[in-house]
């Protein structure tokens, strides 16, 4: 964190960004927690991001449905993922996080491999919702244990540059999820 009397002396640059994207980098490198934390949030993004890919397709091709069955997947995604925030908010208290957020995750890839099993509308939507309310275990304790961790120095760059490797995946990652469904179909993607 900045001092008050720095703040309005930032500038942002390319060159400056970019140093303070290499400091989070060299920060997390050093840091086996921090580090773990990442490429578990990067692994996350990889298998999350074929959602919005895949699963217009698979609302067609394996489910029979069309624009009402994807719209349904998503909302039920994002229902699940609601409730679990509620969740969380009282259960996780007290709780490792560190646990938590490998269960978190561990449970998406589940979820999302259940999702790919689905063989009607009604077990698909219970699946992505059971997905989107795990992910709260590992959204919620991930960025807590990073702002826990993290000293105040480092704790922008480590949370921009983190995220920024996390996002910086799914342009990949809607390629290769686009191209998987096309070649070995819509349930495989989702299980790979």
């Amino acid at each position: 964190a900045l001092p008050a009397a720095e703040r309005g002396r930032v500038t942002l640059t390319v060159r400056a960004v970019t140093r303070e994207i290499g400091e989070g980098l060299d920060y997390m490198r050093r840091q086996r927690a921090v580090l773990t934390l990442a490429i578990l949030g990067i692994l996350s993004h990889t298998y999350w991001g074929a959602i919005p890919v895949v699963a217009p397709a698979f609302a067609t091709r394996a489910l029979g449905g069309g624009p009402a069955t994807y719209g349904l997947l998503l909302s039920s995604m994002n229902l699940g993922m609601v409730l679990g925030g509620l969740l969380i908010g009282g259960w996780g208290r007290g709780r490792h996080r560190g646990r938590l957020v490998v269960t978190g995750y561990a449970g998406m890839a589940l979820g999302i491999a259940a999702l790919g099993a689905a063989r009607t509308p009604a077990e698909a939507m219970a699946a992505i919702a059971a997905s989107g309310a795990v992910s709260m275990l590992s959204v919620v304790p991930f960025f807590a244990l990073l702002q826990d961790i993290v000293p105040d120095r480092y704790r922008g760059r480590v949370l921009s540059t983190d995220e920024s490797l996390e996002h910086g995946m799914l342009p990949l990652v809607y390629g290769a999820a686009g191209y998987l469904a096309d070649a070995a179909g819509t349930r495989e993607t989702f299980w790979i």
